[in-house]
């Protein structure tokens, strides 16, 4: 899931690691590389995340995947570069994966009636507190630019990224759907 998630946040243009599937010990893992540069100085609140465009940059391929996580508890998924970039480094919370793992709710939207819930959830401070004080504040602009993030993704490059991704066989005619759909 994880990998999958950043694979569609790389060729959307939102920074995240570079990351790939490995085997170790038998099992499969998720490696990543280290991200250089890392403005360790900077403190990690959401007073000093707030307001950063590339962070509002990728609000809506967040929603897309349902990255409930992307800030993190404690405001410790986003790491600032002192480049002044700013990666999404732990995305294991998206699509149907809870941060812990377990499942949640993750479905398409096919009837048109039922809307990307977390175009609304990552906003509002009563259901997560990090990611609607890192959001808060996004402009027009910001949601433009969010907008040609998010169309850099098509479906056939969803589908091959699902049907390349380490997702169970089982589940990845479903995900396509679900992220067309979304």
């Amino acid at each position: 899931v994880e990998d999958l998630a950043n694979k569609v946040y790389r060729h959307a243009g939102v920074k995240v690691p570079e990351t790939k599937l490995i085997n170790w010990k038998g099992k499969v893992a998720h490696a990543s590389r280290i991200v250089d540069d890392i403005d360790e100085a900077k403190s990690f609140t959401g007073e000093g995340l707030k307001n950063k465009s590339d962070i509002h940059d990728g609000f809506l391929v967040d929603a897309l995947l349902g990255n409930w996580d992307v800030a993190g508890t404690g405001y410790s998924n986003i790491l600032p570069t002192i480049k002044g970039e700013h990666y999404r480094i732990d995305n294991g919370g998206s699509l149907y994966l809870r941060a812990q793992g377990e499942g949640k709710p993750f479905g398409p939207t096919d009837d048109m009636k039922t809307p990307v819930s977390e175009l609304s959830s990552l906003l509002d401070s009563g259901v997560n507190k990090e990611t609607s004080t890192v959001f808060s504040g996004m402009t027009q602009g910001a949601m433009q630019s969010s907008f040609e993030k998010l169309s850099k993704l098509n479906n056939t490059t969803i589908a091959n990224m699902v049907h390349a991704s380490g997702i169970p066989p089982y589940k990845m005619d479903e995900m396509t759907r679900t992220l067309v759909s979304r």
